[in-house]
């Protein structure tokens, strides 16, 4: 029970994140992405969408630190690298960073 009230609440953040991306709140989504790190530092969702709204809010170097700490913790914890999808994101930020400075 309490397992599925966690996976419900995680559900939760990530759409009220997504919705406060929608209506342009990306301060509110990113605050909403780091409360779920700190329920759950495994859900790759929460890095992905928060090194997201970082890159919108031109705050690349926080996006790439994000990306570092997700890695960081997958590897350590679980032995894992992230996702694709994930490095994809990460590329792509380290891309736009590089053009713009």
């Amino acid at each position: 029970m309490q397992e599925r009230l966690r996976n419900k609440y995680i559900h939760c953040l990530i759409n009220l994140g997504k919705y406060w991306e929608s209506v342009g709140l990306l301060n509110k989504a990113i605050e909403t992405y780091r409360k779920g790190i700190e329920v759950d530092d495994l859900v790759e969702t929460f890095y992905q969408r928060l090194m997201h709204c970082l890159q919108q809010t031109g705050r690349e170097p926080e996006a790439i630190a994000t990306y570092r700490q997700c890695r960081h913790l997958l590897s350590v914890l679980l032995g894992l690298q992230p996702t694709e999808q994930t490095t994809q994101i990460y590329h792509a930020l380290v891309e736009r960073y590089a053009r713009r400075a």
